[in-house]
């Protein structure tokens, strides 16, 4: 039964039962699924009484991942999660700020806070609105590294010359300024590639070597460059949300938090638990400070490319970035790490 008080193709049942679909690309068994898009189904669920119920589609059953977008934008699916970078790149290129180098950050839990602060204002004023939709919930990987074939790579001279996976984006930026040439594809093509010596370099969250098995096809990964990350994020349809009985959206955005901090929580535990599995397998090593000041330039390069990129277009490329600037520093503060 279709309902115009609860949003365009929302099916609410004879008792009231609210139910929504939900799709995204993902592998069920993914990380950032089990531990955030189905928490948040799951709490949304118990926190409504079961008068929440969902209609779900993993791993592309319904819609592919260049098509996610526009389906909850219709109203085809009511609640999607995608890659920005990868399958909105053209109608939410701030949104994958994340990726941008050069911004530390002490902990996961630092980088969620941070992120979500800058999605929920700044990101959805600049862009999120105009497009008829509103984040439900963001799901960061790790921070990116750089894993390899063969021994450590230390500085420039280390780095010239090399090919290297990237997912595109401000990736691209920062290998080009590494003078090595930039390969994207996924990470289920990586492994292969990898293997048979079409790259000797990725650049990846270190939570994907055991889930992708990277850790049987390098050698070494460092642990403390400051390259970015990505990021999967939950969309829900401006007007099915706003047509949404206010107990539910109270539920969904409780259902936010608790999803945001179990996936936070998983990523450290596969972070920790991952090299202490690929130990024997892979050489983690961290970048002395003045290695890492050798390649400062590059990762300013490359930010100042994406900012550029961004503006070029007429969006506010250089606030967003200053916006995530100042969300890590205030969510070190609020984590108790920099002083107040």
């Amino acid at each position: 039964m279709l309902t115009a008080g609860c949003g365009p193709s929302v099916r609410v049942g004879s008792d009231g039962t609210i139910t929504l679909r939900v799709a995204h690309d993902m592998p069920a068994s993914y990380g950032l699924v089990k531990h955030g898009v189905e928490v948040w189904m799951d709490e949304v669920r118990e926190r409504t009484g079961g008068k929440v119920q969902f209609d779900y589609y993993p791993a592309g059953q319904l819609i592919g991942a260049g098509e996610l977008l526009s389906a909850v934008k219709s109203g085809v699916v009511h609640v999607s999660a995608f890659v920005p970078a990868t399958s909105a790149g053209a109608d939410l290129p701030l949104t994958d700020v994340l990726s941008v180098p050069g911004f530390a950050a002490s902990s996961t839990n630092v980088r969620y806070r941070a992120y979500w602060d800058v999605l929920k204002n700044q990101l959805y004023e600049a862009e999120w609105r105009q497009q008829g939709i509103r984040p439900v919930v963001s799901l960061l990987t790790g921070p990116y590294q750089l894993i390899m074939t063969g021994p450590p790579r230390r500085g420039l001279d280390g780095w010239r010359g090399r090919t290297i996976r990237t997912s595109g984006g401000a990736a691209d930026f920062l290998v080009a300024g590494l003078e090595s040439a930039a390969v994207t594809m996924s990470g289920a093509e990586q492994y292969e590639a990898l293997q048979r010596g079409t790259i000797d370099s990725g650049v990846n969250s270190l939570d994907a070597l055991v889930p992708f098995r990277f850790y049987e096809v390098v050698d070494a990964a460092t642990t403390n460059l400051p390259i970015g990350g990505s990021v999967a994020v939950m969309a829900i349809g401006e007007e099915v949300y706003d047509a949404l009985p206010e107990a539910v959206r109270k539920a969904m955005d409780e259902a936010s938090a608790i999803a945001m901090k179990a996936s936070a929580d998983a990523v450290n535990a596969q972070l920790e638990t991952g090299r202490e599995k690929t130990a024997d397998a892979v050489e983690y090593y961290a970048m002395t400070d003045g290695e890492l000041a050798e390649l400062d330039p590059v990762f300013t390069e490359a930010r100042e490319r994406w900012i550029a990129q961004r503006e070029k277009n007429g969006l506010p490329g250089r606030e967003i970035v200053d916006a995530w600037a100042r969300a890590l520093s205030n969510a070190e503060r609020e984590e108790g790490v920099a002083p107040s």
